[in-house]
């Protein structure tokens, strides 16, 4: 019905936005704010926080407004989320249903993803070795990792899986 229609005309303009959260070994919680780009499953923004709050969330609007305007922005209730008027940025926030994880299916894929495959093998101990995991994950991820829901295929070739490895 409508909501086909309206994905049809719109699915260039859709993206995703959560939190993730990562605990470092010494009790340290940093904040990963994701934004997903959909058609593509692109990260187009991820920046790491102790502290998340409004503003923080403000100026990543700002930030993504700026290069994706007239964009829907799908977003849950947190009130960091919430409290921001999205239409003063030139985009729409689109607001999913309390404890409805599965209409921002994507973005919360990916935060398991992301753990599963970069995280969860490293004892994490500091801001600075967690932001290069991301950086180096969210580069192979949308440059070099098959997407099953894309037919599999990545914008670059995807890298050997064998190789030599040098003394």
């Amino acid at each position: 019905g409508s909501w086909k229609k309206f994905l049809k005309a719109h699915w260039n303009t859709l993206f995703s936005m959560d939190y993730a959260t990562i605990d470092t070994l010494f009790g340290k919680r940093l904040y990963l704010l994701l934004i997903m780009q959909l058609h593509a499953r692109k990260i187009v923004a991820c920046k790491l926080t102790q502290y998340p709050c409004r503003e923080f969330v403000r100026q990543q609007i700002i930030d993504f407004s700026e290069e994706f305007p007239k964009s829907y922005l799908i977003h849950d209730n947190d009130s960091q989320f919430t409290s921001i008027n999205y239409f003063d940025y030139g985009i729409n926030g689109v607001t999913t249903c309390v404890a409805s994880h599965n209409m921002n299916v994507y973005i919360e894929r990916f935060i398991g993803t992301i753990r599963r495959e970069a995280l969860d093998n490293f004892l994490v101990i500091s801001e600075k070795q967690v932001k290069n995991i991301i950086e180096n994950y969210v580069r192979y991820y949308n440059n070099q990792r098959p997407h099953q829901g894309l037919n599999r295929i990545p914008e670059n070739p995807i890298l050997e899986k064998t190789g030599r490895i040098n003394k």
